[in-house]
């Protein structure tokens, strides 16, 4: 794979996505176990294209910051860029 093979997707938060609802918080606002499980099905599907059917990924480093709270209803936009 070349580096800056890149992947986009959008999501509408959906109430099963609230931390309330997942048990992180107690609010309801997006979730960030739910940002996380976003990311790394992004980045999954992006390289899954060029690895073929047969191989999978398997991630081993995360470093995250959630940073603002998303309502229920509102997008949440995820990208990725392979970087080496």
């Amino acid at each position: 794979m070349e580096p800056g093979l890149q992947g986009e997707k959008t999501i509408v938060v959906t109430e099963d996505m609230l931390a309330s609802h997942v048990g992180s918080g107690l609010v309801d606002v997006f979730a960030t176990p739910m940002m996380i499980a976003g990311f790394e099905n992004l980045c999954s599907e992006t390289v899954q294209r060029e690895i073929g059917e047969e191989n999978v990924t398997v991630g081993t480093y995360l470093d995250v910051s959630h940073d603002a709270a998303t309502p229920l209803g509102m997008q949440v936009t995820f990208r990725c860029q392979l970087t080496a």
